[in-house]
């Protein structure tokens, strides 16, 4: 079944104050027994650039097993890479081994972007992101990692990049040829490219059949992302939908950024679940309605 995640910080759920999520929702351990009461089933860690304590990512990992949700993590791909294979960042080096040394965790879901430059073009950047991915590969086969790769599909704002465009991801997936890498169809930024005239609503069934993961969230009144799902700007079941039909079994991960819920006056907690609430709703939808 179709299982619904949210994005939080893993220096919280490790037991830190966190001056936004600890006054909101109290300590991690009773604020996830509340979320899971309401529906939620997986955590997404917050990106990791390598700037996070690994006994912090090992303690995030332990305190959500022991309230009995799985946990994906959103991983930094990292600089243009110089010569030799790039790794991974230590933070996420540190859950993989922790997983993979306990036993029992399924593979490991890590969404990525794509390599970006304000200098180098996307006809550059992409072939250095399949050399980037291909690395990291190499480096999990090595360590005997259980890991998948989701590469996001991001907004196509500010310079060129790629990974904005349904072409570019599908691109770069099939030079890459790996049954663990797939997309992160980040649907908010989907709507937001299909506002912009970048591309269509729907994708190609070609890109639908390779996601692997999902993030979701609202968009604003200015048409900003990352919003709760109290707006109602986001044509959610005509995603879920594409979904459906693609017969996809995953995460939709909502990934809500802490400042939209104060830009709105909407307390974090109240938002939170009413989001969890929204996505549950029309995740259990027959695919035959429509908005």
């Amino acid at each position: 079944m179709v299982r619904i995640g949210l994005r939080l910080p893993p220096g919280y759920l490790a037991g830190q104050w966190d001056a936004t999520h600890t006054p909101a929702l109290g300590p991690a351990p009773a604020a996830l027994t509340e979320l899971k009461q309401a529906g939620l089933q997986t955590v997404e860690l917050n990106m990791m650039r390598g700037d996070v304590e690994p006994q912090v990512a090992r303690q995030a990992m332990d305190t959500l097993a022991a309230a009995g949700l799985a946990m994906t993590v959103h991983g930094w791909l990292g600089p243009l890479p110089g010569t030799g294979d790039p790794e991974p960042t230590g933070d996420l080096v540190a859950l993989c081994l922790h997983a993979r040394d306990h036993g029992g965790y399924p593979p490991l879901m890590v969404t990525i972007h794509s390599l970006a430059s304000s200098v180098e073009p996307p006809c550059i950047m992409a072939p250095q992101t399949v050399q980037a991915i291909q690395g990291w590969l190499r480096f999990f086969a090595a360590q005997r990692f259980n890991v998948q790769l989701a590469l996001e599909l991001n907004r196509a704002n500010g310079a060129p990049r790629p990974g904005t465009s349904y072409t570019s991801l599908l691109e770069m997936v099939e030079e890459i040829n790996h049954p663990g890498v797939g997309f992160c169809w980040d649907i908010g930024h989907s709507h937001w490219n299909c506002l912009h005239g970048k591309h269509p609503l729907k994708p190609p069934d070609t890109f639908t059949a390779k996601v692997i993961h999902t993030h979701i969230h609202d968009l604003g009144p200015s048409g900003a992302t990352h919003y709760p799902l109290t707006l109602g700007n986001l044509p959610l079941m005509q995603y879920l939908n594409l979904l459906r039909e693609a017969r996809y079994n995953g995460i939709l991960s909502l990934e809500l950024s802490p400042a939209r819920f104060t830009e709105l006056g909407l307390d974090l907690k109240c938002g939170i679940l009413e989001s969890i609430a929204v996505l549950q709703a029309a995740r259990d939808m027959p695919i035959q309605a429509r908005p």
